[in-house]
């Protein structure tokens, strides 16, 4: 049995796996926050929502039209986990692979010599033009919710369980 303490601080045990759930909450505030930002933007105008990802140009207009309704609210479903704290690690993987996904689609729009706004935030055609400030925009989210996903303990780490070796049966 271990004698660390399940929230010491990680510094002390050498050990990150003993940061718990507030540490992932507070990391995931910020993401949340970016988040509803963004779903609230989409929701408020979602022809113009549509408008941004049709002019990607990666998918055919009714897979833009499913990813315009959808993605609003998937965008608030992530946040208020991440805010309430519910499924913290799945929601922070995610949260990654959505971000990543982002980061990858402005990318190559930009290696096109598409000149088109990012559509992140906001409602102005030409706002936030695909660059790599919109990509950072992209990847610094995704950084911080690959950090949480670590971060956060499973199941049988917070539960102080020690898994069975692999092909034994607990």
């Amino acid at each position: 049995m271990s004698t660390s303490q399940p929230h010491a601080c990680p510094a002390a045990t050498g050990s990150v796996a003993n940061w718990g759930p507030p540490t992932s909450w507070l990391i995931g505030l910020p993401v949340a926050y970016l988040l509803l930002s963004s779903a609230v933007d989409h929701l408020g105008n979602p022809y113009q929502f549509l408008s941004s990802i049709h002019s990607y140009r990666l998918v055919p207009r009714p897979v833009a039209e499913g990813l315009a309704l959808l993605l609003p609210f998937a965008h608030m479903t992530l946040a208020l986990c991440l805010i309430t704290g519910t499924a913290q690690r799945a929601t922070f993987r995610v949260g990654f692979l959505l971000f990543a996904l982002y980061a990858v689609a402005q990318a190559t729009t930009l290696a096109r010599g598409l000149n088109i706004s990012c559509g992140c935030f906001g409602v102005s055609p030409t706002a936030n033009p695909i660059g790599p400030a919109s990509i950072a925009t992209a990847l610094i989210p995704a950084f911080v919710c690959l950090v949480g996903w670590r971060l956060t303990p499973t199941a049988e780490r917070s539960a102080g369980a020690t898994p069975a070796p692999v092909g034994e049966v607990a």
